[in-house]
């Protein structure tokens, strides 16, 4: 299963429906049976509320929206026990005037700790993006780990062709 991580903070008061684009887009392009969508935010209650709560509770099964915790991710990271890094407070109140260098850390962390693919919010997937993830990984697999299961992947692809 390859799970699809987003961060959103919050859905625009006057056009909820709107912000929900990118996951409407999962929705229709995406292998819904080989991957799931985990739609982060600080404070759940911005996203899921009596506008969305229909829509959430209709595709709970591949979309789930979590809470992120800075402290929680932060602590299962080498990041763990910086005392900057320590310190949500500041990270968060450096990065005011830079968001994106703060959804850079959390990315990172999400993504460390969790696997998976990053897709910003402001991003529309066309095209499914379970095969080519698949692909780029056994590549990696095979070319710097030389994975046996990649030896007779490949193989059997070599035989396929001819």
């Amino acid at each position: 299963m390859l799970t699809i991580h987003m961060y959103l903070a919050y859905l625009d008061k006057h056009n909820p429906r709107g912000n929900l684009l990118t996951v409407k887009a999962y929705l229709l392009t995406q292998n819904l049976f080989k991957t799931q969508l985990w739609l982060w935010t600080d404070d759940p209650s911005k996203i899921i509320n009596p506008s969305t709560q229909e829509f959430f509770d209709t595709f709970s099964d591949v979309v789930t929206v979590k809470k992120f915790v800075w402290d929680d991710e932060v602590e299962q990271t080498p990041l763990a026990g910086h005392p900057y890094f320590g310190n949500h407070f500041q990270v968060r109140s450096d990065f005011e005037d830079f968001l994106a260098g703060y959804g850079d850390l959390v990315r990172h962390m999400l993504l460390y700790n969790h696997g998976g693919l990053w897709v910003d919010t402001d991003v529309v997937l066309l095209r499914d993006v379970y095969p080519v993830t698949m692909q780029v990984i056994t590549q990696h697999l095979c070319v710097h780990h030389s994975e046996p299961l990649c030896l007779h992947v490949m193989s059997d692809a070599s035989k396929q062709t001819s």
